[in-house]
């Protein structure tokens, strides 16, 4: 998908700070209870751990203060108990994502070895997946009726779903690359074109900043 050059920008500056990490081939998986890749693996490790959320660090990140109150009251989420032993994430993952209707999905998040929670972006949505819930074995019911389990996950683990940030193909193959730690994924191309538009939009910052230095000294 196409991106802006301020998108591109955005996302450069994180990359940047990514491809410092991989230089540290003893850099650990994880930090801070944060997941270093989302894969059905790393979730099935944490599933009965409770740990913090991927998307969310311990100081609150994202602008979620540490002492948040549950957000819509829990009305955004749903809790689907007595699930099986042989269960994946996987499988609860498409659960989740076959009630559609949002451009950023219901999340998943495990409690125990039997019980996972649906956080919706909103009460709309997971009032809609109540009323019509999809043909599966998984039983679905509002969180006002969940186990105390369930209530007791910090709500900062119950933040509504965020759109993320768009990037360009480049840009995500250079995370993929990165990560699998296989340089021959990036696209060599579209990395050129990058560094040009890097050079350009570092041209603009600078010439903003003389713009500013100018006008104060102007004053």
């Amino acid at each position: 998908m196409p991106c802006t050059i301020g998108e591109q920008d955005d996302w450069e500056a994180f990359d940047h700070k990514l491809t410092l990490r991989e230089t540290d081939d003893a850099a650990p998986a994880q930090r801070d209870g944060v997941t270093a890749l989302r894969s059905p693996a790393t979730f099935e490790h944490l599933r009965s751990a409770r740990g913090a959320s991927p998307a969310l660090d311990s100081d609150g990140a994202f602008g979620v203060s540490a002492s948040a109150e549950l957000a819509f009251e829990g009305l955004h989420i749903l809790e689907m108990p007595h699930l099986p032993e042989d269960v994946t994430t996987a499988q609860l993952e498409a659960f989740a994502a076959s009630f559609g209707g949002s451009p950023q999905g219901p999340v998943v998040r495990w409690v125990n070895d039997s019980t996972a929670l649906v956080i919706f972006p909103d009460p709309r949505a997971a009032r809609q997946a109540l009323a019509e819930p999809p043909a599966s074995a998984f039983t679905l019911r509002p969180f006002s009726q969940a186990s105390s389990a369930s209530k007791a996950v910090s709500p900062l683990e119950l933040q509504p779903p965020r759109p993320r940030p768009k990037t360009s193909s480049t840009v995500a193959r250079r995370m993929l690359a990165g990560a699998l730690r296989q340089p021959s994924l990036q696209d060599k191309a579209g990395e050129q074109t990058l560094a040009t538009d890097r050079a350009a939009s570092k041209a603009r910052r600078q010439e903003r900043r003389h713009q500013l230095d100018a006008a104060w000294e102007d004053d």
